[in-house]
């Protein structure tokens, strides 16, 4: 029942759904923020830099999330689609929360950083795998 509705939602918006070169966009913008975030991952060290791309990594994720890429192509895939969008929105949240955190600390402990970048790394591929066009 709850995907039915979910669906209904989603369709009822349809117009703006399928704005592909929206989403792509969107999707580079994530692109490169995942790469600044993991840059100072790698570096050792968070900044104002990675907490910012932090930012606009949740925020773009949850724009995309309103549009639903050509690929979905049944109702299920819309679904399937928006609860991977889902997991990646509460993870960069939980990421973004975690980076102003270390941010804090004199001597910074990536590692819970870390942890949550690669769970959203995971995310990241399985949506790949799924709804990247080709």
């Amino acid at each position: 029942m709850k995907s039915f509705i979910l669906s209904l939602i989603i369709l009822s918006f349809s117009p703006s759904i399928l704005a592909n070169d929206e989403l792509a966009s969107l999707m580079e913008d994530v692109g490169l923020n995942f790469k600044v975030i993991a840059q100072g991952l790698q570096a050792g060290q968070l900044t104002d830099v990675e907490l910012e791309a932090a930012e606009l990594l949740q925020r773009n994720l949850s724009e995309a999330n309103l549009l639903i890429p050509d690929v979905a192509t049944s109702d299920e895939l819309v679904v399937q689609y928006n609860e991977i969008m889902g997991r990646a929105i509460d993870k960069s949240l939980e990421l973004e929360d975690s980076i102003r955190e270390i941010m804090t600390q004199e001597n910074q402990d990536i590692t819970p950083a870390l942890m949550i970048f690669s769970e959203i790394n995971e995310i990241r591929k399985e949506g790949h795998a799924l709804f990247k066009p080709e």
